[in-house]
């Protein structure tokens, strides 16, 4: 009895009489969800016994616990490892919440300074290496570059949007809100899907795709003009890699006074991804349109054109899309040649296709989409 009443006064004396000693332990800390802890403990546990110089004084290892309020570490202070004999020493430490489920399994740290904040810091690499994550919530864990083990559990990641750069040498992981897809940020500013793969067209003047046929024809030339002013033609085709498009260009054939024609790429739901706007047909013949840059994954996409009136003719492909070779391809399934239901205005493609009527008897455009 005399040994433990000794022992709880020399460890009140550790973090009460000398308080100028030790380490005041700060840091913001969030639950399972990402907000910040309501209620919670830290606790520390020294690895072995130690003593320090001032006072002269035996640390015996109980565990320390702090709380933790609105997820701010409050009123909380050690010893640091810097000032204990022998050297070496470490801190085990977990976390939390109310309810005593841990949100940081046991994790050593060293805790050294007049000042130590939890978030800054990495745990010794020796106390994650070998460690199983089972079932367990991280909450702003840093994880050595170690290897680890989830046994047969899962890590949940929801949905953010595009995170800040990481540093050199660093990727971040994240699922990206603009596509839905588990993504890696490079520290050089690049996004790239993991459930995308191929390659990547992303830099201007090194690639692009042909809309309709991926990869320049070999088929011979025609002159598309619409039948009708304002009807919104569609060819649908499947892009097997990532693209960014910021330019598109076509070359106009036959001019037309007053009048405008639209090029673009529609998902395979008929929305509107990409477009030219309102392009003059009246004067000219390579019409090149900068366009704000759009990141296309591999996928089924609609290439689309207009013109809102019936003599602008433009350059296409006349055997990839008409008569036999048409036929071939939209047999036995729905239109993938043809009109959309929802027409254009001056030039103006539509914001989406509607349902779209079969036209085998349709050229198409040869039209560059690249960065």
């Amino acid at each position: 009895m005399r040994n433990r009443i000794l022992a709880t006064i020399l460890v009140a004396l550790l973090f009460s009489l000398n308080a100028n000693a030790a380490t005041t332990v700060i840091g913001t800390v969030s639950d399972a969800a990402g907000g910040l802890l309501a209620n919670g403990t830290i606790t520390f546990k020294l690895s072995q016994e130690g003593t320090v110089t001032d006072p002269l004084l035996l640390l015996q290892n109980p565990t320390i616990t702090c709380t933790i309020t609105t997820g701010v570490i409050t009123a909380c202070s050690v010893r640091g490892n810097d000032e204990i004999s022998p050297a070496g020493t470490v801190y085990e430490v977990q976390i939390f919440d109310a309810d005593g489920i841990t949100l940081l399994p046991e994790r050593t740290y060293s805790i050294t300074g007049a000042t130590w904040d939890i978030g800054t810091q990495t745990p010794n690499p020796s106390s994650v290496q070998t460690g199983i994550h089972g079932a367990s919530l991280h909450s702003g864990d840093v994880i050595p570059p170690a290897n680890q083990e989830f046994g047969a559990f899962y890590s949940d990641f929801g949905e953010i949007a595009v995170p800040a750069n990481p540093g050199a040498n660093v990727r971040r992981l994240f699922v990206s809100s603009a596509t839905g897809q588990v993504s890696v940020r490079t520290n050089a500013g690049t996004t790239v899907s993991l459930e995308a793969g191929g390659a990547t067209v992303d830099t201007a003047g090194e690639g692009g795709f042909y809309g309709g046929i991926i990869w320049p024809g070999s088929s011979s030339l025609a002159i598309e003009t619409m039948n009708v002013a304002d009807e919104v033609a569609v060819y649908q085709f499947v892009l097997p890699f990532r693209a960014v498009v910021g330019r598109i260009t076509f070359q106009l054939n036959t001019q037309e006074a007053g009048k405008f024609a639209g090029i673009g790429i529609y998902d395979k739901a008929g929305n509107r991804l990409v477009h030219t706007g309102a392009v003059n047909v009246a004067t000219g013949v390579i019409k090149s349109t900068t366009v704000t840059a759009v990141t296309l994954e591999p996928g089924i996409y609609f290439h689309a054109w207009t013109v809102d009136g019936t003599v602008a003719g433009i350059l296409s492909f006349n055997d990839v899309s008409t008569f036999s070779t048409a036929s071939i391809y939209t047999a036995g399934s729905a239109a993938k040649i043809g009109i959309a239901a929802n027409p254009s205005v001056a030039g103006i493609l539509p914001a989406t296709l509607g349902a779209i009527t079969g036209d085998i008897t349709l050229n198409l455009p040869v039209t560059y989409f690249e960065p």
